[in-house]
């Protein structure tokens, strides 16, 4: 975006002399304080170079003019956008006499300064160059930098940051206080004259507008000094009306339009959706096929303009326009972009809109339009009404409260109180302090996603101060031991998980897959929502694992048969009391696409993590009246209750285990193969149980002398784990050290036993029949068969 530094200095009071001393320090300021500069360009022009021409006579070839100051007479190249008897200018070179051109006035865009007016006498003596600007520099600004500060895209809230970071004083031009008794408020539709009223469609992206007629005076050509600012910003005049609802939007940031009321059909200018396959031809000629997705300004005939982005040809102000409806609205900023996106037209007011613009720069534009357009006498008289319609209530200042301390904190350096208000004030905020609290008043054109909590108020009183004036120090930190022992647990069991189970490790979202859930027939309940989720379908925090890893099957289904995933992952509920609980959760999930799924050796998988970590887990049959809810959410939904066990330590219920219900495991992922029935078995527990269970290692030295070992064979039932066994045994007598498992086997109809060896090793006891008696005695004593 180009800024005109002489345009900028109509709003500042003070006397400044523009010279590159002075630019320079401005460039480096603006860059530090407010935002990246890409260029500076200086721009003059000599004034005795440039002419101003009366139109005499227009041939097919040329155009005879008469320079009356010069007295002389000079034949210029055919141009159709001149009549007979208006003026142009004309540039002198060292060899012959041309037309002016923008790129002479400073654009670097190509095309011919427009036909001029003005009293005859100051064209014919000369005198029109004294309100001229013959020397200027033109800022060229970043737009990604001024991307959250929409008051920042025109030259009025430029000159409020110049001043406020170069201490000089702002002229506030309360532009919207010139209509203040026009002024008429309603929220759809008002007359704003006879027999002509503005409507407003409350499903339009059109949020506020605010609208006028107006009696033009003709002709009505450019205006020379306006004609020569708008070049410097690479806008090209065309028009006395046109150039001024440009230059309106240079300059207040503010975009707004005017149709000529001759060309609009019927009593009333309505801003509505589009509807589908309506028709548009834009100013720039293109034709474009509208949607319902797009506002438009329309009158009984049709669309006239596309809402924000640009008018339509059949509405043009033309030199015959003698009645002009003028608006200027504020809009859904992300409706704006969409359209200009989809019609690829991404102009200068499209530009604007996407940056969420302050609802109440629709009156300062207007208001700033009929000022000027009063000033240079192209209007006949004030507008009888102004209208605005939609959402027409003050809104409420926004205020954001603010410790000094926590400036200071922040900023890192010592404040002064007294300069912090000033500065701020020079931005536009209104501040209260009381106990060393400031109280700021955001304005209306700061208020939209830029200022609304206390560290943006940091930001202000920071970049304002000079971050290059802070003395830089390294950040102090109290440096404390760090518990590192759950890391190294969380380790420990993803390792058992992929080393001891041959299980694969599934990483998955923090958030429930919506699309996937409906799959599965799953409304899960106790969970907690996102309040501006990234997506449609990722809204909930999870509460099982388990669906994760059935969405890892069918996602893998066509590539492989079987699976053996893990994952080990927080999850979240949201209790009575509202109150957010997160539970450190292990899942894991054995499946096949068509083969059925051995129970009990995937109960025998589970059983290594706990074993590993010296746990004796007891599986118990699922009883619901002892379930924890999310384990009876999940036997509800996706378990088979017969086949699902309780997975208890020390008599408490950490997991749950057992088989998927075989219709759901078939309707996910089952294989292409006629008779295909898919199954899997699930199992899913709290990590914070295995992370809690610390077992203390004792070391003994070993009698070399006395050791020996035996073997038991035994029937034992499923309720005595592996672990239960060696506990056992190994607390029958002192001198048995350890018992290791040998071999178990397991079939169908010994139904609820399975065969277990296990290997007893003893140091320090001679009797060993004795011993071995005992231990026997007191297996039989728990109704285990010895063999």
């Amino acid at each position: 975006m180009k800024i005109s530094l002489q345009w900028l200095l109509r709003h500042i009071k003070n006397q400044i002399t523009l010279d590159a001393p002075f630019v320079e320090q401005l460039v480096k300021s603006f860059s530090l304080k407010t935002a990246e500069i890409d260029s500076v360009s200086y721009w003059s022009l000599d004034p005795q170079k440039v002419t101003a021409v009366f139109i005499e006579t227009i041939t097919d070839q040329h155009v005879i003019t008469t320079s009356r100051e010069l007295g002389k007479t000079f034949t210029l190249a055919h141009r159709v956008d001149v009549f007979v008897g208006t003026w142009a200018l004309a540039f002198i070179t060292d060899h012959d006499v041309r037309w002016l051109s923008c790129e002479d006035m400073g654009s670097s865009k190509n095309g011919l300064m427009p036909m001029i007016q003005g009293a005859d006498f100051l064209f014919e003596s000369g005198e029109w160059r004294r309100d001229m600007v013959w020397e200027d520099y033109v800022l060229e600004i970043e737009n990604k930098s001024i991307n959250h500060r929409p008051d920042l895209w025109g030259h009025q809230g430029c000159a409020r940051e110049v001043a406020a970071i170069c201490n000089l004083t702002f002229t506030d031009k309360k532009y919207e206080d010139i209509i203040k008794k026009q002024l008429v408020t309603n929220q759809t539709k008002t007359a704003l004259a006879q027999n002509f009223s503005i409507e407003r469609d409350e499903l339009s992206a059109c949020t506020r507008v605010c609208s006028c007629v107006v009696d033009v005076k003709m002709p009505h050509a450019s205006v020379p000094t306006m004609a020569s600012f708008l070049a410097r910003v690479d806008t090209r005049p065309k028009d006395a009306l046109i150039d001024l609802t440009n230059f309106v939007m240079h300059d207040t940031g503010q975009p707004m339009h005017g149709f000529d009321r001759s060309c609009l059909s019927g009593d009333t200018l309505a801003i509505r959706r589009a509807r589908n396959d309506e028709k548009l031809t834009l100013l720039d000629g293109v034709k474009i096929e509208l949607t319902d997705q797009d506002t438009i300004f329309a009158d009984s005939y049709g669309p006239l303009s596309l809402a924000g982005v640009m008018g339509g040809q059949r509405s043009g102000i033309a030199q015959e326009t003698r009645v002009l409806a003028l608006e200027s609205a504020a809009y859904d900023a992300a409706s704006i972009r969409r359209s200009a996106l989809r019609h690829a037209h991404r102009t200068d007011a499209s530009a604007r809109y996407e940056k969420r613009l302050d609802p109440y720069g629709a009156e300062r534009a207007i208001g700033c339009f009929i000022m000027y357009a009063s000033e240079l006498d192209l209007i006949a008289h004030m507008p009888q009404k102004v209208a605005v319609l939609g959402d027409t209530a003050q809104a409420p200042d926004r205020i954001v409260q603010v410790e000094h301390a926590f400036l200071e904190q922040k900023i890192g350096c010592t404040l002064d109180q007294a300069t912090i208000v000033q500065q701020l004030s020079k931005l536009g905020f209104r501040v209260e302090t009381h106990h060393n609290v400031y109280t700021v008043h955001v304005p209306s054109y700061r208020a939209g996603n830029d200022i609304s909590i206390p560290e943006d108020i940091v930001e202000e009183v920071g970049r304002l101060h000079g971050y290059n004036t802070i003395e830089p120090k390294f950040p102090s930190r109290e440096m404390r031991w760090l518990n590192q022992s759950i890391v190294f647990k969380k380790r420990k069991l993803k390792e058992l998980c992929a080393y001891a189970c041959n299980l694969t490790e599934a990483f998955s979202y923090a958030l429930y897959d919506e699309d996937f859930l409906q799959r599965m027939g799953y409304i899960p309940t106790r969970t907690i929502s996102v309040n501006s989720p990234v997506s449609a379908i990722w809204q909930k925090l999870v509460t099982s694992l388990i669906p994760h890893l059935l969405k890892a099957c069918e996602s893998n289904h066509l590539q492989s048969d079987s699976f053996r995933f893990f994952e080990l992952q927080a999850a979240w509920e949201l209790t009575e009391n509202e109150n957010a609980i997160e539970r450190q959760i292990c899942a894991c999930c054995i499946a096949h696409t068509y083969k059925q799924i051995d129970f009990y050796e995937s109960r025998a998988t589970i059983e290594r993590i706990f074993t590993h970590h010296d746990m004796n887990v007891i599986w118990q049959p699922y009883n619901a009246s002892n379930a924890p809810w999310w384990i009876a959410q999940a036997v509800d939904n996706w378990m088979v209750p017969e086949q699902t066990a309780l997975l208890t330590y020390n008599g408490e219920v950490f997991g749950y285990a057992g088989t998927v219900k075989p219709q759901l495991c078939s309707k996910l992922f089952a294989a292409e193969k006629a008779g295909a029935k898919a199954t899997a078995f699930v199992a899913e527990f709290t990590a914070q149980t295995l992370y809690a269970h610390d077992v203390a290692k004792k070391y003994h030295a070993i009698d070399q002398k006395n050791h020996w070992n035996f073997d038991i064979s035994m029937f034992a039932s499923y309720d005595f784990s592996v672990l239960s066994l060696q506990h056992m045994i190994q607390e029958t007598d002192k001198n048995i050290t350890s018992v290791q498992l040998v071999d178990y086997f397991e079939k169908e109809e010994w139904q609820n036993k399975r065969s277990v060896t296990l290997r007893c090793f003893v140091i320090g006891s001679d009797d060993r029949e004795a011993l071995v008696h005992k231990v026997h005695t007191k297996l039989r004593a728990h109704s285990i068969e010895v063999r």
